[in-house]
């Protein structure tokens, strides 16, 4: 589960991505929230700004995954950072379906796996 939500390595589908990233916005939501109803305190934006970038941090994860199931360059993900850009890439990563040819992703350079070897 921490592979799936912090590492850089593999690709996931469209339900996965989308739950992930979905989650992450609530959580994101809940936690602007909560400084707003109880009044921006130091104790409040520190957790508030933890919890930004853990989610951010998430976020990019699974876009970098999802990248490779596109057969794309994971770091095409930091144009995440770029607004609208974003909001569009997050729709249709969560709709298109991606590549299903064998083997999965392999990176750039990277040895083949021994599984895809036989």
């Amino acid at each position: 589960m921490l592979n799936l939500l912090f590492g850089l390595q593999g690709r996931i589908d469209r339900l996965p991505y989308f739950l992930g990233v979905t989650g992450c916005q609530l959580v994101m939501a809940g936690l602007l929230w909560g400084v707003l109803a109880t009044g921006p305190t130091p104790a409040t934006l520190a957790i508030f700004v933890l919890g930004a970038l853990i989610c951010t941090w998430v976020s990019f994860a699974l876009t970098w995954k999802r990248l490779h199931d596109f057969e794309l360059s994971g770091a095409w993900a930091l144009l995440m950072l770029a607004p609208l850009v974003n909001v569009a890439m997050y729709l249709l990563f969560s709709v298109l379906k991606g590549d299903t040819a064998d083997p999965p992703y392999v990176a750039p350079g990277a040895p083949p796996d021994d599984a895809s070897r036989s």
